[in-house]
């Protein structure tokens, strides 16, 4: 406001003197003055407040991004962990079944019952007790579940239960002389259908002596995909719910029409 020139409006409205106008005018810089710097002060002010507000919020950004990086570490070590306890699990598994894998992807059907090939395969090394220790390692590995999602759980309790039922129905047939091609079971056939891709499926052919080591493979490579997915950060876990929910239902089915435990011991002692 220009104090000058009201005071000298409302003095020309009530009268006074040439100096008394000059005094008037000087007054009304002085206020004029103090108005300016009232005003920069609480400007100042405000600008000192918003600095403050600013330095805090970037604090508060500093410190969620501090414990988010905290968490996030934590979470990619437990991932880490965990991938690395499920992929030592499948390679034992691998070890397990090597003999059975390599039977079958050797020994024709007319010669599954030619003498000694249990010893020229070490078949003798998978039995009951070695196929049971197979199969509850996977409780062991059930912990690390919520670190590496339900699609590669799906494709790993599946690989599991896959492994599991053809050994079971290789040592109920061996030993009896009524042993089959290793895909001669519905349920076995439904889990190549579920883990190969549909144009690698309608091309497979079971009768090819290597079939077994294709889907074997296949497992892995899946299960491989992921692990990298997840390690490099460039998927999320879950994004394949529908297929691992498919996978899962697959594996509890050939659990359930598979391999029973007391049957397994059962058949254990009628052996030895």
């Amino acid at each position: 406001m220009d104090w000058t020139l009201v005071l000298t409006t409302l003095f020309g409205v009530v009268g006074g003197s040439t100096i008394t106008v000059g005094i008037l005018k000087w007054i009304g810089r002085i206020a004029s003055d103090q108005m300016k710097i009232i005003s920069q002060k609480k400007a100042n002010e405000d600008i000192e407040q918003l600095k403050a507000n600013i330095s805090i919020n970037n604090e508060l950004i500093k410190t969620s991004l501090s414990a988010f990086a905290t968490e996030s570490g934590y979470s990619q070590e437990k991932r880490l962990n965990a991938i690395e306890n499920l992929w030592e699990d499948i390679l034992n598994t691998r070890e397990f079944f090597a003999p059975l894998s390599t039977f079958y992807s050797v020994i024709l059907p007319d010669e599954y019952h030619n003498p000694g090939l249990a010893d020229k395969f070490n078949i003798s090394e998978v039995n009951y007790e070695s196929l049971n220790q197979m199969l509850e390692t996977q409780n062991g590995i059930e912990k690390y579940r919520p670190y590496l999602g339900e699609y590669i759980w799906g494709l790993y309790s599946t690989y599991k239960s896959f492994v599991g039922r053809i050994s079971f129905l290789f040592l109920t047939q061996y030993y009896n002389n009524s042993l089959k091609p290793w895909y001669n079971d519905v349920h076995v056939k439904k889990v190549v259908k579920e883990v190969l891709d549909q144009e690698k499926h309608e091309n497979y052919k079971y009768t090819n002596i290597h079939s077994l080591q294709k889907v074997l493979v296949e497992f892995e490579h899946k299960i491989l995909k992921e692990f990298d997915l997840i390690i490099s950060g460039k998927s999320a876990l879950d994004t394949n719910l529908e297929q691992a929910t498919k996978l899962i239902g697959v594996a509890s089915e050939l659990n359930t029409n598979g391999v029973d435990m007391k049957q397994t011991e059962n058949a254990t002692k009628s052996f030895s």
